[in-house]
C-alpha cells in the first residue's frame, strides 16, 4: 500500500511540473506572437518630444 502511495505522489509530480511547463510554453508563444503581429501592424507613431 505504501508504495502505491509513493507512486501516485510521484505521478502527481511529474503531473505538476509538466503543467508548469506547458503554462510557461503557453506564455512564450503568446508573447513572441503578440510581439510578432505588434512589429508587423501599423507603424507606431514618433516619440512625443520629436514630433514638433
Amino acid at each position: 500500500m505504501r508504495r502505491l502511495i509513493t507512486l501516485l505522489d510521484d505521478i502527481r509530480g511529474i503531473a505538476a511540473i509538466e503543467y508548469g511547463l506547458g503554462l510557461a510554453l503557453v506564455a512564450i508563444v503568446s508573447i513572441t506572437a503578440w510581439g510578432a503581429t505588434g512589429s508587423q501592424g501599423a507603424a507606431e507613431p514618433p516619440p512625443a518630444h520629436r514630433a514638433a
